[in-house]
């Protein structure tokens, strides 16, 4: 066992070695959307970086555990409240049940997305740049998919870092330091 997870660790970190270039998503975005243009210059990204599934769990966790009457520390909790997350991304309802540690209360509830997200609307509000419309002077468009338009943009940094693709130079600020 010790040895497989010194062997992927080992592989992970020369792995790590290839990596060129670190490529955050709204720059990424941005080289797919204007191909036309030849000089990128990126003056700032903004967001919470921090901002992440926990999150998303832990107003879930103090949703349930109120329900629930738990302390929102609990590790059972927190299993449920993942799952349900999980479950929620892709069905409109979930079973939530649990036995009460501390007494002979057990919790089964059944949630629905709708109730999810009204749990987490203040975390989705974060993610969504108010300003950007007035900012750009563009309409945001609904009509792509963001991954596939990410993954474009990646695509297009890769070739020219290969050397695949001539005449587009990006200037960038990485926010995040990736250290190996």
């Amino acid at each position: 066992m010790q040895k497989r997870l010194y062997e992927n660790t080992m592989s992970f970190f020369e792995l790590c070695k290839q990596i060129k270039r670190l490529l955050n998503e709204p720059t990424a975005a941005t080289l797919a959307y204007d191909i036309e243009k030849t000089v990128f210059e990126v003056m700032a990204t903004n967001g919470d970086t921090a901002l992440c599934g926990d999150d998303f769990d832990h107003e879930l966790l103090k949703y349930i555990g109120n329900e629930f009457k738990e302390s929102i520390g609990s590790p059972k909790l927190k299993e449920i409240a993942e799952k349900a997350k999980i479950e929620l991304s892709s069905a409109t309802k979930t079973d939530l049940s649990i036995a009460n540690s501390s007494g002979p209360k057990h919790l089964d509830m059944e949630l629905i997305r709708a109730k999810f997200e009204s749990l987490v609307d203040k975390l989705i509000q974060k993610t969504i740049p108010p300003f950007a419309e007035n900012f750009f002077g563009k309409i945001l468009s609904k009509s792509v998919n963001p991954d596939e338009v990410v993954a474009m943009g990646a695509t297009i940094q890769g070739d020219v870092i290969g050397g695949k693709l001539d005449g587009i130079v990006l200037i960038d600020v990485t926010q995040l330091l990736f250290v190996y």
